[in-house]
């Protein structure tokens, strides 16, 4: 983990960048998925209001038309109640007022309720009255081949049935009602209402008017009309009944395909178009037999893509904006955290090369003095001990006439090494200048300090220093003073070095402490 660490460090910016490109795309599917879901709450939103105020719109047009069809199937029914028309069809031959009075009442009821014939049949199908006697095309005397309306009256039943004309080929609803004598039919009253003029009543309203056997039998669109709807029973009757009734046998099924994208079940399309409709079903037919359904074109839902888009860029947009201003802060951060992390590194490496001596890697004499400035502090605050010893190598400048120089920077770094071994952590060892050194003891007396310094002294005499193949013998003298309670840096110093002094004098290899009196110090 750190090399990986190390590696992002070391590179910022091209981490930025693959860190983008796999953010990027990231986002940019979260930005897809997100418009879409945006888009589609907007639309189930919509399609929601649209269909509760369509939903009352489609329950007043059915209840109305209920309520028209309900008046047109009164027609055959009033129609049938007239005791003319009993006797009518109970004597014909003696019946001219019978005739003259239905006729007359048949004109009315055609001037005054919205159907396009009425006619009343005998029970072999016999037109024997209608309302269009003086028109050129009546259907007077004819007799017409009938359909499921003639037959349930026949059966003593009210007839209300989908069927084209079998003469004039002009589809409508035919309404019939059974003529009845007592417990028997003697023939059928029938009122006819052609699709045209139903047709009125749906026009511009996107309804459909769906007939007993699953059959569009009307529509405001064309395309609909005269195709089966979902779990009609058209598909089960017989062929020629169909042919009959429709006038072809076969009928293209009117498949609702549920939209996706979240939207709601009722908004479907219509096989063979792209266009999504709203469909709302109508209440449950009655004894009508026709129930009215709506489907509602939504044109506008064949623009998601571009609604989609007009979310879908702008979110883009500023989620790589953001995510392009955070990776450049990020970089920025990365790459400041690193510089300062360099400079503070720099910044050691310069203290230690500023307090460090270049060729021996010991405490350099500012270090040194420093250091003990601080440490005579320390003793005089807690009254602690403090020794402070002067280290100085025997004959140096002979080491270097007859092995040179580079054997003279050995011989220093061979001492440095030695004595650095053999002190303390909290002990500071320093370079004071040429082969003279100095050792700092905090928190030691005289005693202890002669201990050490004897051992190092016996130490570097036993050792053996060896430069280019040749031994070199290395000896040190060595002085040291304990540090008085007033005392300054400086004299304490001064009173180490003249105990080296001594150690000199007095014959080198050995440690001198500081006294009065010189040839009393070793």
């Amino acid at each position: 983990m750190k090399g990986i660490k190390g590696k992002i460090l070391a590179k910022p910016l091209e981490t930025g960048l693959v860190l983008f490109l796999i953010l990027g795309v990231i986002w940019l599917a979260l930005a897809e998925r997100w418009s879409r879901a945006i888009v589609a709450d907007e639309v189930v939103v919509m399609v929601r209001q649209l269909a509760k105020s369509k939903t009352i719109e489609l329950r007043h047009v059915a209840n109305r038309y209920d309520r028209r069809l309900a008046m047109l199937k009164a027609v055959p029914r009033i129609v049938a109640e007239l005791g003319d028309v009993r006797s009518m069809l109970i004597d014909p031959a003696s019946s001219s007022q019978a005739y003259s009075n239905t006729d007359r009442l048949l004109a009315t009821l055609a001037q005054n309720v919205p159907v396009d014939r009425i006619l009343i049949y005998d029970r072999d199908g016999e037109v024997l009255l209608s309302n269009d006697m003086n028109d050129r095309d009546h259907l007077l005397g004819r007799m017409i081949p009938q359909g499921p309306a003639f037959d349930a009256a026949l059966l003593g039943g009210n007839g209300v049935h989908y069927s084209f004309g079998s003469l004039t080929g002009v589809a409508g609803v035919f309404f019939s009602a059974p003529i009845r004598y007592g417990d028997m039919v003697l023939g059928v009253a029938m009122a006819k209402v052609n699709v045209d003029t139903l047709n009125r009543e749906i026009v511009d309203r996107d309804l459909i008017l769906v007939d007993s056997y699953g059959v569009v039998v009307m529509a405001s669109n064309p395309d609909f009309r005269l195709t089966a709807f979902p779990g009609g029973e058209v598909e089960r009757m017989a062929p020629a009944l169909r042919e009959r009734i429709y006038r072809q046998q076969s009928f293209k099924p009117l498949i609702f395909q549920p939209v996706a994208d979240g939207l709601p079940d009722n908004v479907v399309t219509v096989q063979g178009n792209p266009i999504p409709y709203l469909y709302l079903p109508g209440p449950a037919p009655t004894d009508n037999k026709l129930q009215i359904h709506m489907l509602l074109p939504l044109p506008q839902l064949t623009h998601l893509d571009e609604r989609r888009g007009v979310v879908f860029w702008p979110m883009l947009s500023a989620g790589l904006l953001a995510l392009t201003l955070g990776l450049l802060l990020l970089i920025y951060l990365v790459r400041t955290r690193l510089l300062n992390k360099q400079i503070a590194q720099a910044n050691r490496e310069l203290r230690r090369q500023a307090d460090t001596d270049f060729l021996t890697g010991v405490a350099n004499r500012r270090k040194f003095e420093r250091r003990l400035a601080n440490e005579l502090v320390r003793a005089r605050r807690y009254d602690q001990n403090l020794t402070v010893a002067m280290i100085d190598i025997d004959f140096f400048k002979r080491v270097n006439d007859v092995h040179g120089h580079q054997a003279g920077d050995a011989a220093l770094i061979y001492l440095a090494d030695t004595v650095t071994l053999a002190i303390r952590e909290t002990d500071l060892f320093g370079r004071l200048g040429g082969e003279e050194f100095g050792l700092l003891l905090p928190q030691t007396d005289a005693s202890a300090a002669l201990l050490l310094l004897e051992r190092l002294r016996a130490t570097i005499a036993a050792g053996s220093f060896v430069y280019d193949a040749a031994t070199i013998a290395l000896t040190v003298s060595i002085g040291y003073a304990g540090a008085d309670p007033h005392e300054s840096a400086e004299a304490l110093l001064g009173r180490a070095d003249e105990a080296l002094y001594a150690a000199k004098q007095g014959g080198r290899n050995r440690v001198c402490a500081a006294n009065d009196k010189v040839d009393d110090a070793c």
